[in-house]
């Protein structure tokens, strides 16, 4: 996809987040959100559905045919499913950090994001409660709120590392073992990727397992703010449609940084 088609596309998915955020601020904090379990033991509520619902809709009106992974697609038998092989799609999760939102925490995001190629290369993460929208494509860069933000180059001397504030496997011990100096801050959703790619912290570490939708909007608009996510083998985190999980992962702010102070020598994600 060319650049300026990019560029008009991140209009338009921006301003779609922020059409779900309305919906997911219409459940936030309310008595009954019709919290139930899926399949793989995660919550699902009103309000993820309803976020799916529209930006499904919109999303299909802004680029016909392009097919839509949504986390809650099993949830809607009209959502169209993802062909294995298709050389571009849209990677949603309409509320990421259902956990977050049930627990009133405020950080919960909304995320979009285009796969091409089984690369992302556009992205759009909004947080509802406080109407920040960062969005980035590769070629073309980062904004907050339509502002230029770029990551920050790496000081290991004084690394600031963000958790999962509710899947972590031992990732705060280890980072207090590894890198003595840090300083290590649990913060819900993808919220913690749009602070890297922001300047704001350093690195993202996560060992248990996560979702295309999880990382794809992330991904994008970090590797346009300068990083980069890589798992603890080095590679890339791979969106072919032919598998939904990724392994463990650590997401840099600085791609040009040492990657072996944080990977090949991390040993393998703990289970």
């Amino acid at each position: 996809m060319k650049l300026h088609d990019r560029e008009r596309l991140l209009a338009g998915v921006s301003q779609i987040a922020t059409l779900a955020a309305a919906r997911i601020l219409k459940w936030y904090k309310k008595g009954d959100v019709g919290e139930r379990q899926k399949a793989d033991h995660s919550p699902v509520t009103e309000a993820d559905l309803a976020a799916h619902q529209t930006i499904v809709h919109e999303l299909a009106r802004l680029t016909p045919g392009v097919p839509i992974l949504s986390e809650e697609s099993a949830d809607d038998p009209a959502s169209q499913a993802l062909p294995a092989t298709a050389p571009v799609y849209w990677c949603v999760d309409p509320l990421d950090g259902t956990r977050d939102f049930l627990s009133a925490t405020d950080e919960f995001t909304v995320n979009i994001a285009l796969v091409e190629n089984a690369v992302p290369t556009l992205g759009v993460i909004q947080a509802p409660v406080t109407g920040a929208v960062w969005a980035g494509a590769v070629g073309i860069g980062t904004t907050k709120n339509g502002k230029v933000v770029h990551a920050r180059k790496l000081d290991v001397s004084r690394l600031h590392v963000l958790v999962s504030r509710f899947h972590r496997q031992g990732e705060v011990e280890e980072l207090g073992a590894r890198f003595p100096t840090s300083t290590v801050t649990p913060v819900g959703s993808s919220l913690k990727y749009a602070l890297i790619a922001e300047g704001t912290a350093d690195m993202a570490w996560r060992r248990g397992e996560t979702k295309l939708w999880d990382t794809a909007a992330a991904n994008a608009l970090l590797t346009a703010a300068g990083g980069a996510m890589r798992t603890f083998d080095g590679s890339a985190l791979a969106y072919d449609g032919r598998g939904l999980v990724h392994p463990g992962f650590v997401a840099l702010g600085d791609a040009t940084a040492d990657w072996s102070l944080f990977i090949r020598d991390a040993g393998s994600p703990r289970r």
